[in-house]
């Protein structure tokens, strides 16, 4: 389930970085948060913890 979200989220971001974001530094600051989601997700798939790094 969260792993559905992040990818919901990741999808809002890219699309607010793309085209939706006002300014340059709205699509940039998307962008960026895009990256992060889309770490999350791979680390958590990585290691099958909803909060990676903790045991």
């Amino acid at each position: 389930m969260v792993k559905i979200f992040g990818l919901l989220l990741y999808i809002y971001l890219g699309t607010m970085a793309i085209k939706r974001g006002r300014t340059k530094v709205q699509r940039t600051l998307y962008f960026i948060a895009a990256l992060a989601t889309i770490g999350y997700i791979i680390a958590m798939a990585v290691t099958k913890q909803v909060i990676p790094g903790v045991i």
